[in-house]
């Protein structure tokens, strides 16, 4: 089997406003503003009316040893973004046991939630 190398990611959402001042926000947070970063040449049209803050957060380790990188982002609609992400390194078949751990483990607080 081929070898697998990269990162798995858990992304969740939450819908916790109407509206968040990242004005006032970002101040109270280790965050920055996130412009814009394509690949490839994007039109002056695609571009955020108001950045997202991000906030990088210390690694976050589970009893199991495995370790996290975890990612805030607020933005101005009232949803905050959280992401994990874990670096991986196996064949398919270890990449199906991670996830599946992952998500019938989901009640669990030692784990990120399901994706």
């Amino acid at each position: 089997m081929a070898e697998l190398r990269g990162s798995a990611f858990a992304l969740i959402l939450y819908d916790v406003a109407e509206e968040i001042r990242l004005d006032q926000l970002h101040p109270a947070t280790h965050g920055h503003r996130l412009g814009p970063s394509f690949k490839h040449p994007a039109p002056q049209y695609v571009r955020f009316q108001r950045p997202p803050v991000v906030e990088h957060l210390e690694p976050l380790t589970l009893s199991s040893g495995e370790r996290f990188a975890v990612q805030f982002k607020y933005y101005d609609y009232g949803v905050v973004s959280v992401l994990f992400e874990f670096p991986f390194a196996g064949d398919c078949a270890d990449l199906n046991d991670l996830t599946g751990r992952w998500m019938a483990s989901a009640d669990s607080t030692d784990v990120p939630p399901n994706f």
